[in-house]
């Protein structure tokens, strides 16, 4: 399997999930013109060109689903979520305009970040650590997600204001094969 960005971004999700898998990773990287023509040539490629699709995936593959359709999909919903929040921060992080920055900035403390990190805080803690009863794909989807959050904003999103959320970040972050592959990737910087 390939991964087909030039950046990190939400595709560290789904390395996370490849490594925690076993999975070969072709590390392809490609710019976003090229990864773009990927998705105008449709069903020749044959190729899944969202992260949340091929993070749901590489999940049922690998036993990372619960079986349960309902709370399955409940995870994909904030799955969504998650993806909707790190394409509000994108837009944010590529404002060049300070004053809309700011405001943006703001709007998205309180609407956002309090709001959904908050819920998703209730949610872990209430499950024993997870976003789920068990280890499932979200919570390497959210752990990437963050990464990628950090890297934007350039402060740490979870430290302080959500323990249940750090400690599953650092839950994932601890597992070996993620261990392994953190310690060989690619700078982070370079998202």
């Amino acid at each position: 399997m390939s991964v087909n960005t030039e950046k990190h971004g939400a595709a560290e999700s789904i390395r996370y999930l490849l490594h925690f898998a076993g999975e070969k990773l072709g590390n392809l990287r490609q710019t976003i013109e090229q990864w773009l023509k990927t998705i105008d040539d449709g069903d020749k490629s044959m190729e899944i060109n969202h992260a949340v699709a091929v993070a749901r995936c590489i999940g049922a593959v690998s036993g990372l689903i619960t079986g349960d359709h309902w709370i399955d999909a409940n995870l994909d919903t904030i799955a969504f979520k998650i993806y909707e929040i790190l394409k509000i921060v994108e837009t944010w992080y590529k404002e060049t305009d300070k004053k809309k920055k700011s405001e943006m900035f703001e709007h998205m403390k309180k609407n956002v970040f309090d709001c959904c990190f908050a819920s998703f805080e209730k949610i872990v803690n209430d499950n024993g650590g997870h976003f789920s009863k068990k280890l499932t794909w979200l919570d390497f989807f959210f752990v990437g997600a963050i990464e990628v959050l950090e890297f934007y904003l350039g402060v740490n999103v979870i430290d302080g204001k959500y323990p249940a959320l750090l400690r599953l970040a650092k839950k994932i972050w601890e597992l070996p094969e993620i261990k392994d592959y953190i310690s060989k990737r690619e700078s982070k910087n370079q998202i």
